[in-house]
């Protein structure tokens, strides 16, 4: 370790690409060996001084990400760091936010995290996915089923009319969904989901349903209903693969179809044609 010190002290006086990749992969290193301990104390100090030593650059930007995460799992407020991530884009924070709430050990600090993380996004797919993980997250954690059970309607929502968005001709504003607190749009024809043909969307109505009809009581009507409809989707799934697998082999057949035979007058005109040719 009193080696890696030194190395690293005398990199300080470099700064061209390749010293700062070398930089910090050392300060990789060493945080590996803090992780492997589980001293998250003596992790967070160790970003803290190579975040001071870097210039701001994708290397910098790498261990900013761990000393969010060291910090969750320690129980800090990782707000200000957060801050320092705006100019990386929605994408970026969003998974931050998320990864965050997979690290924190307080339960109110999740919550917050996962509730930031879904409204940072405005990609309806990772939304949805993400609704749908904080629902399950919410029903586990014992907290109203109601909460637990608005979050996956929401998903379920968005999936409805996923694809819907995507044609220019029926295009529909996302934003009309009024879900941004946790309502989900109730009332949504489930006819409509008999027409989706993304298998990604169909997956995500499969996982839904599944997890109402677990969240409903087994005796209850809403967890038959809720496991029929995961199952239809499933069939859904099947359907959609099962015509996409068939069109190349049907390109293929087209493409191999025999010549027809010749006909009987075509053959008498090349018979003759050789009896010629055999006088000659």
């Amino acid at each position: 370790m009193h080696v890696m010190s030194v190395f690293l002290c005398l990199l300080l006086l470099c700064d061209d690409e390749e010293d700062l990749t070398l930089r910090a992969a050392i300060y990789g290193l060493l945080l590996d060996i803090h992780i492997d301990k589980t001293d998250w104390k003596s992790a967070l100090q160790l970003l803290d001084q190579a975040i001071r030593d870097m210039p701001r650059t994708k290397h910098r930007l790498l261990l900013l990400k761990h000393r969010i995460l060291i910090k969750a799992r320690l129980g800090e407020s990782v707000l200000i760091d957060m801050q320092k991530l705006q100019d990386e884009g929605e994408q970026c924070c969003s998974h931050m936010w998320h990864q965050v709430a997979l690290c924190a050990n307080d339960t109110t600090q999740q919550l917050t995290c996962y509730q930031t993380s879904i409204t940072s996004l405005s990609t309806q797919w990772q939304k949805a996915n993400l609704l749908l993980e904080f629902g399950e997250w919410l029903y586990c954690h014992n907290f109203p089923k109601a909460d637990a059970h608005h979050q996956v309607q929401w998903a379920i929502d968005i999936l409805l009319q996923a694809e819907g968005a995507d044609d220019k001709s029926n295009k529909r504003d996302l934003s009309s969904v009024k879900c941004e607190s946790l309502l989900g749009v109730h009332g949504l024809c489930f006819a409509e989901g008999s027409n989706l043909k993304e298998v990604r969307c169909l997956d995500g109505l499969v996982r839904a349903h599944t997890l109402l009809a677990v969240m409903a009581d087994r005796t209850s009507p809403e967890h038959q209903l809720n496991l029929l409809r995961a199952y239809t989707f499933v069939l859904q799934i099947w359907q959609v693969s099962i015509a996409v697998a068939c069109e190349p082999s049907n390109e293929i057949t087209k493409s191999q179809t025999p010549q027809p035979p010749p006909s009987a007058g075509s053959k008498k005109v090349k018979d003759k044609g050789k009896g010629k040719k055999g006088k000659d």
